[in-house]
């Protein structure tokens, strides 16, 4: 999860078990970027692009979370 927070990254989460860590970004440049962090920091981390089909729900996603963050901590 540190090494994730350290990217350009719209949302980053553990699965339920914490096995597995996953990383949403807005492009393909954050994503890259992201990829050459990890490459750096931890060059042994099993990693795999992927894309999401239907991309509509992740920027609104994305703008709740940030929403109720702010509010919840009062910014």
């Amino acid at each position: 999860m540190n090494t994730l927070k350290k990217t350009n990254s719209l949302l980053t989460r553990m699965t339920g078990s914490g096995a597995t860590c996953f990383s949403l970004f807005e492009d393909k440049k954050d994503l890259n970027e992201a990829d050459e962090i990890i490459n750096n920091l931890n060059p042994k981390f099993w990693k795999k692009k992927t894309k999401i089909l239907n991309q509509f729900w992740v920027i609104p996603l994305y703008k709740i979370v940030k929403m109720i963050i702010f509010k919840t901590i009062g910014v």
